[in-house]
């Protein structure tokens, strides 16, 4: 088995460019100046009469520049490095361009799809016109949200598959896009079809897409074209 597990890039630009970040941004810059103004007492006047009034004027005004800064910390990290920042999982109707359509029941009792499990169903045109009578084929996605280690997590998922089915040449690590991560894929032979299994996984978000008429890379690029419909800024 390929065990090449090197994580992606999880740094996504458009996180720069949103509110909270910005907003933050400007506190900390109104902060840090207040604190340097606080700590120069010449923006003050300093004659005799008022150096008590001075004083107190600069340490609130001090005070007031730790806070700006404490919150606009808060803010910035909030959104882009800690779990209260963290994506989410969206059953989008169209992902990629395909379709939602129905989920069968099958694919909702499969083992290992509890009730936090994110199940969408969504329609790929490969076949269609090709299969009697107009079947197009079908891709299916599970999705989990919580706190994760990308590369221990997909490990322990491959290691799970393989416990139950032989991988054809192995796992493979792909790109994984623009929102980064790690996107990994391997293909399994199951009741004398080849399933293809690719997962992402980030921080915060495990998506895992199976189609059994699609080949392995064709079901990577699918993946990392619907995450950007299916992963959302929360």
């Amino acid at each position: 088995m390929t065990t090449d597990m090197q994580s992606g890039s999880p740094f996504d630009p458009s996180r720069l460019f949103t509110v909270p970040v910005l907003v933050g941004t400007v506190l900390m810059v109104v902060g840090a100046a207040l604190i340097i103004v606080a700590n120069n007492r010449r923006h003050f006047a300093v004659a005799p009469a008022t150096l008590g009034r001075v004083a107190g004027k600069a340490k609130h005004v001090w005070r007031g520049g730790i806070a700006l800064v404490v919150i606009g910390v808060v803010l910035i990290m909030g959104r882009w490095g800690s779990p209260s920042g963290a994506d989410r999982i969206v059953l989008a109707d169209t992902a990629g361009g395909l379709p939602k359509v129905s989920t069968p029941e099958w694919a909702l009792r499969i083992p290992g799809v509890g009730k936090d499990t994110l199940v969408a169903t969504y329609v790929h045109p490969k076949y269609l016109h090709v299969k009697p009578p107009m079947q197009p084929s079908l891709v299916y996605f599970y999705g989990l949200e919580g706190s994760y280690d990308a590369k221990s997590e997909l490990k322990g998922l491959f290691d799970e598959l393989t416990a139950k089915a032989p991988t054809v040449d192995g796992v493979h690590s792909y790109d994984a896009g623009p929102l980064g991560g790690l996107l990994q894929c391997a293909s399994f032979a199951v009741s004398g079809q080849v399933q293809a299994h690719c997962f992402w996984g980030d921080s915060s978000t495990l998506g895992h897409l199976v189609a059994a008429e699609l080949t392995e890379p064709e079901v990577a690029a699918l993946l990392v074209k619907m995450r950007s419909d299916l992963e959302k800024l929360r």
